[in-house]
């Protein structure tokens, strides 16, 4: 199943609107990463790009001035 299908099918993507599928549909890439890869760091400058999991495990690591 390609990546727009799996999101019109996906909470809460399949409540928007079917042009922005057609626009997703232009402009989406796929990634694949590595286990262990770092894909988004909270202090980093915003990249605009929004990444959605569609398989395997990811960690969310709050970062704070005292430590993790």
């Amino acid at each position: 199943m390609g990546l727009i299908n799996s999101l019109r099918e996906a909470e809460p993507f399949n409540q928007l609107p079917e042009e922005i599928f057609t626009e997703l549909n232009q402009s989406a890439e796929i990634k694949n990463f590595p286990a262990q890869t770092l894909i988004f760091n909270q202090h980093a400058q915003p990249t605009g790009f929004l990444y959605v999991i569609k398989s395997g495990l990811m960690e969310i690591v709050d970062q704070t001035n005292g430590g993790v």
